[in-house]
């Protein structure tokens, strides 16, 4: 089965807090797909809040991986969230 893979600039990782992780974590558990951010030998179950709390502190170029039946559609929307978000009023 093919996986979806999206780049992640570094900057959008940098001064991530426990919220990021926690509207990660919500967005994921949408989607039927399985969804990871991977990061040099690392690799992070996008339902995981410790493991995405770690992310920030990783070493090597994160990419998200999606693979399932809205694979596509899950890997752009934690993409636009993570790359793209939104100022909080």
């Amino acid at each position: 089965m093919p996986v979806v893979r999206l780049s992640i600039r570094e900057e959008a990782l940098k001064g991530w807090q426990m919220r990021d992780a926690q509207e990660i974590v919500s967005l994921a558990e949408k989607f039927r797909s399985r969804l990871m951010i991977a990061r040099g030998a690392s690799l992070v179950n996008a339902r995981s809040l410790l493991g995405l709390v770690s992310l920030a502190k990783m070493e090597g170029e994160p990419v998200i991986e999606a693979e399932g039946e809205d694979e596509e559609e899950a890997a752009w929307a934690l993409w636009r969230l993570i790359e793209e978000p939104q100022e909080s009023a």
